[in-house]
């Protein structure tokens, strides 16, 4: 059941002027003075993200490769000037990320008078305030000496992955545990203490050009070790290997990616997640799986239609529809529309709706989201749940069946009335 692409502006009933001259129209997901505290703590003061006209950067086709992306981000950062140096202050604003590849556009530290001169700009069609969201996971720990098959890799079927690929957008993973195939060559890290050019500087003030790969500090070493766990147990979910150890994935052997957006605390910024997207947006390739397991309680337009973009390139994108309870709409990711986009929704051994799981219309598939056992950091194993779980569950589906899985039966309970299927090979 996939969902059917459309493109609307998708508007928050947090959406404020930021003066009575701003264009509200482009300007969205701003908490108001009357926003409660919960709403409001999820906003980075001050930190937008800026949706560009697409083919805005004038950027070549999708090439696959990793330094053709860097090159692609420097050259952009440079074409911004254009806009930047005609603001007020123009000169002062730090630019946080830059996005060439899904959307078009980029995220920095603005002022108000700032924010508002670039609402008038004809280039710019979407203004989202940056926001904090979290992984979706309760962890408990467990430990195994030979193979197990968990029960939702039962309920939903497996077969071998040799061949495919997953990128798991996380925590990371755990890049030399034994039993999943961890292609560390495209692997990222795009959290504070990372970034493509960051290194803890911002996106362009080390990492890769500071001591890294330009910097003269010798060769860098992989990225997107896994410092939460939440990573690599939805790696193992998708692809743990068939080896006789530990547990085995839906899709067992396939290649996993770690393309990290979330620190050791499972919180990260919209900003970073969207320039995560546009890097698998990049070396990704049709056929490919990606798993997004974590939310953000407002929905984000440039955030959307980011996701919504890696469906259009031909790549599978499993959604976790949120742990709050609650109508997914106006979620992001859960709420993003596309062709090869599938949000899903948590059950338990039982085929019964998690009480924590979000519903509604956004939910193509529901699957096993509780007490799941996977692989976990440490070279290790643990137990947990939440639509975190289930959604990489999908992914591994999407991936032994060229994102044509069938359903066996519905879940039970679903709070909508519309009981989700259940996904399964």
């Amino acid at each position: 059941m996939k969902k059917i692409l459309f493109s609307v502006a998708a508007f928050s009933m947090l959406l404020v002027s930021c003066s009575k001259d701003t264009n509200s129209s482009k300007v969205s997901h701003i908490p108001s003075t009357s926003s409660n505290n919960t709403e409001a703590s999820q906003f980075v003061d001050g930190e937008y993200i800026i949706q560009l006209e697409s083919g805005f950067f004038k950027t070549t086709g999708i090439t696959g490769s990793v330094a053709e992306y860097v090159s692609k981000i420097q050259k952009a950062r440079k074409s911004l000037n254009n806009i930047l140096l005609a603001l007020p202050d123009g000169e002062s604003i730090e630019v946080l990320n830059v996005y060439t590849t899904a959307i078009n556009g980029f995220a920095a530290k603005l002022t108000d008078e700032q924010l508002q001169a670039l609402s008038t700009l004809t280039e710019v069609i979407a203004i989202d305030q940056n926001q904090v969201g979290q992984l979706i996971g309760v962890a408990g720990n467990a430990e195994v000496q030979s193979q197990t098959e968990e029960y939702g890799v039962i309920r939903t079927g497996r077969r071998d992955g040799t061949g495919k690929r997953a990128f798991i957008l996380d925590s990371g993973i755990d890049l030399d545990h034994e039993d999943l195939n961890v292609n560390t060559d495209l692997g990222k890290d795009f959290t504070a203490d990372g970034g493509l050019f960051g290194g803890g500087g911002g996106l362009f003030g080390g990492g890769l050009f500071g001591g890294g790969l330009f910097g003269g500090g010798g060769e860098a070493g992989p990225e997107g070790d896994d410092d939460n766990g939440h990573g690599t147990h939805c790696a193992g979910i998708v692809a743990a290997l068939d080896n006789n150890v530990g547990v085995v994935g839906v899709a067992p052997n396939a290649e996993v990616v770690a393309v990290k957006c979330f620190n050791f605390l499972g919180n990260g910024n919209s900003s970073d997640v969207i320039q995560a997207i546009d890097y698998v947006a990049e070396v990704g390739e049709a056929g490919d799986a990606v798993n997004m397991s974590f939310s953000f309680l407002s929905s984000s337009e440039s955030l959307d239609n980011a996701v919504e973009s890696l469906g259009t390139q031909g790549l599978y994108v499993a959604i976790a529809a949120g742990n709050d309870s609650r109508d997914a709409t106006g979620v992001s990711p859960a709420g993003a529309n596309g062709v090869n986009l599938y949000t899903v929704s948590a059950m338990d051994v039982n085929d019964v709706f998690a009480s924590f799981s979000n519903y509604g219309s956004p939910v193509d598939y529901s699957a096993p989201g509780v007490d799941v056992y996977s692989t976990y950091t440490n070279n290790g194993y643990s137990t947990l749940s939440g639509t975190s779980m289930a959604a990489p569950h999908v992914a591994g589906l999407l991936l032994i069946t060229d994102g044509d899985l069938n359903t066996d039966g519905n879940v039970i309970g679903d709070p909508d009335g519309d009981a989700d299927p259940i996904a399964h090979l």
